[in-house]
């Protein structure tokens, strides 16, 4: 699961962050709420979803001239929703999440009261039927979905062996550090023996040269002896 893309990690952790709150609701429009503006809420039957789209709103980014069409527009919220619906489908049918009670939900996103809108509509039974099943069910993640948040989206046996790289990749760089360590070590009985060696050489010969000055002998000289007569 670690190939998830931002937007599929922030709905788990959603999910998960609604479970752990006693207060809310584990379903699509607390879910998806802090990636849908207030601008537009869906209305989802069966076979086909309605986005409507705020009138004022509308008018001052989909007017003529204008750079963002409604098309670009519907499209984006089309791909963000089918990301939504494969993600918790994928889920429910690999044991992460389980539907709970049903309940009357038949739209969601931020209605504000008092508003015109302007309605488009999503051609695609077979997403709309999906969508319609997730929208109106309770959601509770499994212990498994749990454990792979806190694991960095990865399953249990992937933790494992992320861990087991990691500890071999810390041995590796531990090895290497002891052969370079030992490879110093012997260049340096290698080396400073010779340095030694080298040393006590020159002070041998020092010391032979001193004993060769000390050996050397100066004979006595015998001066003639002198007669009365010549002192």
């Amino acid at each position: 699961m670690k190939s998830l893309s931002k937007y599929e990690k922030s709905i788990i952790e959603n999910i998960i962050k609604l479970h752990n709150d006693n207060s809310a609701l584990v379903i699509l429009d607390n879910i998806l709420d802090e990636h849908i503006n207030e601008y537009y809420y869906f209305e989802v039957e069966q076979d086909y979803t309605t986005v409507m789209i705020n009138s004022e709103y509308f008018n001052s980014n989909f007017s003529d001239g204008t750079n963002f069409t409604i098309e670009s527009f519907i499209k984006k919220i089309r791909v963000d929703l089918y990301t939504a619906v494969n993600l918790l489908e994928n889920l429910e049918k690999r044991g992460y999440i389980y539907l709970a009670e049903e309940r009357e939900i038949n739209s969601f996103g931020k209605i504000t009261e008092n508003e015109t809108y302007a309605s488009a509509e999503f051609n695609d039974a077979n997403f709309s039927a999906k969508l319609y099943k997730y929208n109106r069910r309770i959601i509770i993640p499994s212990s498994s979905l749990l454990e792979i948040v806190l694991n960095g989206y990865m399953t249990n046996s992937e933790f494992a062996l992320h861990k087991e790289l990691l500890h071999n990749k810390r041995m590796f760089k531990w090895t290497v550090i002891s052969v370079m360590v030992t490879a110093f070590s012997v260049l340096l009985s290698t080396f400073i023996p010779v340095l030694l060696k080298n040393d006590d050489k020159v002070i041998s010969v020092r010391v032979i040269e001193d004993k060769r000055a000390d050996s050397i002998k100066i004979p006595k000289l015998k001066l003639p002896q002198l007669s009365n007569n010549q002192k």
